[in-house]
């Protein structure tokens, strides 16, 4: 379980929190999105799950194991995955295979173990035509099915997605995003979706809406949606004709 009590994160140099004082459990293998416009807090609380940023109050815990505590960081990023939105900060190896490699080899995996979960992520991603071309020759949603590739060979117990889709054209979108929700079915993986579209969170389980670095809303995603009145959130035709 996730759970982020009472957080609060200011940048330095900041007049204001970018986090003000969120609270929100996340239980095993559930599907979150979070919605909210520039500024709101989504990558600030995104990056706090796994301890790339730090409370200035508060805390974080992931699987009984805080943020905070410096001896359990390793182990706690090795359960929260993460997938940017730009997939040239991440990866960064010379072929698909070793990029999807690279994690294990981190973790000491035996090289047998190594290969046969290699195959299976090229297999599953879509990538294997592809195993030994240069990431950078990839197109931009090929380059981001490989980043996921590459956290998912980690088998990390909850998977953040930090706006992964936005750069996505509604193609590479949705054939993200059913790779994301099949792992999870077979996983039974936690996923957190920060996202700019609504019409993903729909698909979420819960959705969560921050403004100003506070929760304003939270709740089953249709109603969420229905009763949101932030105009910089943009209402799907399906949760516009709910009001």
């Amino acid at each position: 379980m996730i759970d982020v009590r009472s957080l609060r994160v200011r940048y330095p140099g900041a007049d204001r929190d970018a986090l003000a004082g969120v609270s929100i459990e996340i239980p095993d293998a559930a599907l979150v999105a979070v919605m909210g416009g520039n500024g709101s807090g989504k990558s600030t609380l995104a990056r706090s799950l796994n301890g790339l940023l730090l409370p200035s109050a508060g805390s974080v815990t992931v699987d009984g194991l805080t943020t905070t505590d410096g001896s359990a960081l390793a182990q706690l990023r090795k359960r929260v995955g993460m997938v940017f939105q730009n997939p040239h900060l991440q990866v960064t190896s010379l072929t698909v295979e070793r990029e999807i490699a690279f994690g294990l080899q981190n973790l000491g995996i035996e090289h047998g173990a190594l290969r046969r979960t290699v195959n299976e992520e090229l297999a599953a991603s879509g990538l294997a035509p592809v195993r030994s071309r240069a990431p950078r020759t990839l197109s931009g949603g090929e380059q981001q099915r490989l980043a996921l590739a590459a956290v998912l060979a980690m088998r990390p117990a909850h998977l953040v997605l930090d706006e992964a889709t936005s750069l996505l054209s509604p193609g590479s979108r949705a054939a993200l995003l059913a790779h994301v929700h099949e792992e999870r079915r077979m996983r039974g993986m936690t996923v957190i979706l920060i996202t700019q579209f609504a019409g993903e969170a729909l698909a979420a389980d819960r959705l969560v809406i921050l403004r100003a670095g506070a929760i304003v809303d939270d709740g089953e995603p249709g109603a969420v949606l229905a009763r949101c009145t932030l105009p910089e959130i943009a209402l799907p035709p399906e949760a516009a004709a709910r009001r």
